[in-house]
């Protein structure tokens, strides 16, 4: 099976992060899409982020009833903080029989030699997906071959939206009391209410 695999913090999920992940399987060819949340993300350390039970929780719910799109939990088990390369390297121990390939935003893509030892964790995937982020220019294939010093299959979705949503404005949105409805799952917006994250519980209007 073919699997492409996209990583995050999720606090929260929303809407963009689904339709990335959706688009993806699709126009990627993947048999199914893997949803990471991040137990310590190494490029965010002084991030203070919600449990990450929550935030996994926050993901089954979203994805509840979807079998080609689903979360996987298995950086909870894993060292922090979440460095790729491990992550990649324990789901191919676990999960011999499939392939994986990285899924990532154009914004992401350009730190990508950044990342902890990517030589490394390039050789243990198939390929890379680069889906559209709202401001950030895609190099080249004969650049992004140059950054990344590999050949490995780099695919550019230069035709799909981008959807202008993020986490962080989310959590602002919360914190000074309004609405997220239709930006999260209605479920994943219940849930927020009943445990109270992001000022939710104290703050926002029009849940009703």
């Amino acid at each position: 099976m073919r699997v492409g695999l996209l990583g995050g913090s999720f606090d929260p999920v929303h809407i963009g992060h689904l339709a990335m992940a959706e688009l993806a399987r699709d126009r990627a060819g993947f048999d199914q899409v893997w949803l990471i949340p991040a137990t310590a993300p190494p490029h965010k350390p002084k991030a203070v982020l919600a449990p990450f039970q929550a935030r996994l929780d926050m993901l089954q719910l979203a994805l509840a009833g979807h079998e080609t799109v689903r979360p996987e939990a298995i950086e909870g088990s894993l060292p922090q903080p979440s460095y790729t390369l491990n992550t990649v390297k324990a789901l191919r121990e676990r999960h011999s029989e499939n392939t994986f390939s990285l899924i990532l935003g154009s914004d992401t893509l350009l730190d990508l030699p950044n990342w902890h030892k990517c030589t490394e964790l390039l050789q243990n995937v198939e390929s890379v997906v680069v889906m559209p982020r709202p401001g950030s220019v895609v190099p080249s294939p004969d650049e992004l071959r140059q950054r990344l010093k590999s050949d490995i299959p780099v695919k550019i979705m230069n035709d799909l939206p981008v959807l202008e949503i993020s986490s962080s404005w989310l959590r602002r949105s919360l914190e000074n009391g309004h609405s997220i409805r239709f930006l999260v799952p209605r479920s994943v917006e219940q849930f927020i209410k009943e445990h109270g994250l992001y000022g939710f519980g104290t703050l926002a209007r029009g849940s009703g």
